[in-house]
Formats: C-alpha cells, structure tokens, sequence
C-alpha cells in the first residue's frame, strides 16, 4: 500500500509543507488581510491615515484654487496694463 510515510499519496499530489510553511503562510495570510482592511479604512490605523489624506488633499485644493487666482488676477493686470498703455499711445497720434 501506501504507508511508507513520504506524505505523496492520496492528498491530490500536493507537497505536504512543514509547519514552519505552514506558519509562514497564515502570517502571510494574516498580514495581507490587515493590510486590505487598513486600505479600507477598518483597522484604527486606516482611518488615521484615510483622514490625513483627506486633510492633505484638501490643503493640496485650497492651494491649487489660489495658484489660479493669483494667475487670473495676474492675467487681469497685464490686459489692464495693455488697455491703459494703448490709450496713451492712441492720444499722441491725434
């Protein structure tokens, strides 16, 4: 029969692992798992971090909406600035 010990018979051909794979493999598993539940914001440490993304994206808009207010604003003056020096150019000329 089968009974010689070498663990490759009638399991489906599957290498038998030692239970420090086996270890190795539920810490894995484990680890994983914590990590796709941080991801999702379940583990205390995921939801600190989801909010301070939060507040970081938030910071990163507010600025984002200034830089193109400064750049609209700039752009204002400049075609101000172009009105103004047209006029003075358009009154010399008559």
């Amino acid at each position: 029969g089968d009974g010689d010990g070498d663990g490759g018979g009638g399991d489906g051909g599957k290498p038998q692992l030692s239970r420090r794979e086996r270890e190795e493999l539920k810490k894995q598993a484990a680890h994983d798992a914590y990590m796709r539940a941080t991801a999702a914001g379940k583990t205390d440490q995921g939801k600190m971090d989801l909010e301070r993304l939060k507040k970081i994206r938030a910071e990163r808009e507010a600025a984002k909406k200034r830089r193109e207010e400064e750049a609209a604003e700039k752009e204002r003056a400049k075609a101000a600035a172009m009105r103004d020096q047209g006029r003075r150019k358009g009154k010399g000329r008559k």
